[in-house]
C-alpha cells in the first residue's frame, strides 16, 4: 500500500467502517475531536447490533478521502467510556495508507425506495419508504411495525438522485436483522442478493456523492 503523507482532516458525519482482528465489520461516524482522540457514535454492524468495545482494541479503520477520492485506511486502537461515547486515537500522517481492495461504504441516507414484501405479510405487500442508511452491500429502514421476518426475501427499487446523476436501482435482497429501537420503531436491515455490478456501482457512486455533499454543507456551514 502507498502511504499518504497529508491526509484531509476529518469531518463531522464522515463515514468510518471499523474492521477488527476477528475480521468483523461495524459502521460508524466521526464526531468530533478532542486532545489527540477521534470520538465517534457507537459501531454497529450490518445487523444493526452495536460493537462489543474492550478498553484499548486494536482495530483497522477505513474512511473515503474527498480529496484524493479515494478509499484509505489506519491502524488503532479503539476505546469507550463509562457513558457509553467510543473514540479511536487519531493516527499520526504518516500512519494513514491508501486502501487497495474494494469495500462497501455506509452512509447514513434517507433515500426513496419502492419495497415489496412477501404476500402474506400485509393486505399491500408494496410500500414506499425511505432508508435509513445505504450501501453498495445492501440498505436499512425504520418501520413503526414488524412488517417482515428474518431471512425473508424481498424487492424493490433505489430512487438515487443528484444534480448530475439519476438512476432507479432494482434490486432483490434478504432480510439479515429486524432490531426493535430505543424509540420503539423497527431497524430493519437488508443485504442484497446478486446484484449486476453496473447497479451496484450507481449506488457506490451515489454514496461518495453524499459524503462530498455533507462536507461541503457543513464547511458552507462554518462560513
Amino acid at each position: 500500500m502507498s502511504k499518504k503523507v497529508m491526509p484531509t482532516p476529518f469531518w463531522q458525519g464522515q463515514s468510518f467502517e471499523i474492521q477488527t482482528e476477528d475480521k468483523k465489520i461495524f459502521y460508524t461516524q466521526f464526531a468530533g475531536e478532542k486532545n489527540g482522540e477521534l470520538y465517534i457514535q457507537r459501531p454497529q454492524d450490518k445487523k444493526n447490533m452495536y460493537m462489543n468495545i474492550l478498553r484499548g482494541v486494536p482495530v483497522v479503520v477505513f474512511f473515503f478521502d474527498i480529496e484524493e477520492e479515494g478509499l484509505f485506511t489506519f491502524k488503532t486502537n479503539i476505546y469507550i467510556l463509562p457513558d457509553g461515547i467510543a473514540y479511536l486515537e487519531k493516527p499520526d500522517p504518516e500512519q494513514i495508507e491508501k486502501a487497495q481492495r474494494r469495500r462497501f461504504f455506509r452512509v447514513k441516507i434517507g433515500v426513496p425506495m419502492t419495497l415489496e414484501l412477501p404476500d402474506q405479510k400485509t393486505s399491500s405487500n408494496t410500500i414506499e419508504l425511505f432508508t435509513h442508511n445505504i450501501s453498495g452491500g445492501g440498505v436499512a429502514f425504520l418501520h413503526p411495525k414488524k412488517i417482515t421476518e428474518t431471512g425473508d426475501k424481498v424487492s424493490g427499487i433505489l430512487q438515487l438522485k443528484t444534480p448530475n446523476f439519476q438512476s432507479d436501482v432494482r434490486f432483490d435482497a434478504k432480510v439479515i436483522s429486524i432490531v426493535k429501537t430505543e424509540h420503539d420503531v423497527f431497524r430493519i436491515a437488508l443485504e442484497f442478493l446478486k446484484m449486476k455490478e453496473p447497479e451496484r456501482a450507481d449506488i457506490i457512486k451515489f454514496c461518495m456523492f453524499k459524503q462530498v455533499e455533507l462536507r461541503n454543507k457543513l464547511k458552507n456551514d462554518r462560513m
